[in-house]
């Protein structure tokens, strides 16, 4: 019989395979969508598709090297760059925060478009969080190395992240115009991600069964990525409606 240990690895494993697998499903069946599209919906669906195709590159090298470091039993095991030795955990945790900070971004630049408005002050806001948090991970404090993310400074470096999206969520959650619930619905999925993000950034490290919020959080995601599939083909700026 499996040890406790044992069986929450096991279904560590089996559940980041099968998001794998579903998540690129869904940015191969955006793209599609997306060619088939009319001049309007591929304005406003691009950065969507694109911000799903960003997070399936981050989340496989995030999630495809901690299944290979956990299936092999060594979650301290090393992938050698130059004179670097840099676990395959810390190292796939370094290209998800990149992405995902990406993946972000590039649901503002839809909002933008979707919107059909400049960038105002909480737009230009949110974008100085996305700089300030890739600055913030270019520092020698984040110690990719660390199989376990230094603190407080992984807390000071999610920070930025966590406004990030609780912006996005707004945004969304606010847009106006006929036959805009989508958007209202992709805002609440936001939130709801940033809801089950921040117990994660403030007590992993004292409660690491928090980690398992990142399942909803990760679903959260995919549904946004559902709603966008299916409302792409009708999508333009509401202004112009």
């Amino acid at each position: 019989m499996l040890k406790a240990s044992e069986a929450g690895v096991a279904a560590e494993l089996i559940f980041d395979a099968a998001y794998l697998v579903m998540l690129w499903m869904l940015v191969l069946a955006l793209a599609a969508r997306l060619r088939r599209s009319a001049p309007p919906a591929r304005w406003c669906g691009g950065p969507l598709a694109a911000a799903f195709g960003l997070l399936a590159l981050g989340d496989t090298a995030h999630v495809g090297l901690r299944l290979v470091a956990l299936g092999l039993g060594d979650p301290g095991l090393t992938l050698r760059l130059g004179p670097v030795d840099l676990p395959l955990i810390g190292f796939g945790a370094l290209a998800t925060a990149v992405t995902v900070t990406g993946f972000d971004l590039l649901l503002l630049q839809a909002q933008r478009r979707l919107s059909g408005r400049g960038w105002g002050l909480l737009p230009r806001a949110l974008l100085a969080l996305a700089l300030l948090r890739l600055a913030l991970l270019a520092l020698p404090q984040n110690d990719w190395g660390a199989v376990i993310p230094p603190q407080p400074w992984a807390a000071l470096r999610n920070l930025p992240l966590l406004l990030l999206t609780l912006g996005l969520g707004g945004l969304y959650g606010c847009a106006s115009g006929p036959d805009q619930r989508w958007q209202r619905a992709i805002g609440g999925l936001l939130l709801f991600s940033a809801l089950c993000h921040l117990p994660v950034l403030l007590w992993i490290q004292r409660q690491p069964l928090l980690g398992l919020l990142m399942i909803p959080k990760s679903l959260a995601y995919l549904a946004v990525g559902l709603i966008a599939y299916r409302r792409l083909p009708s999508m333009a700026p509401i202004s112009s409606r």
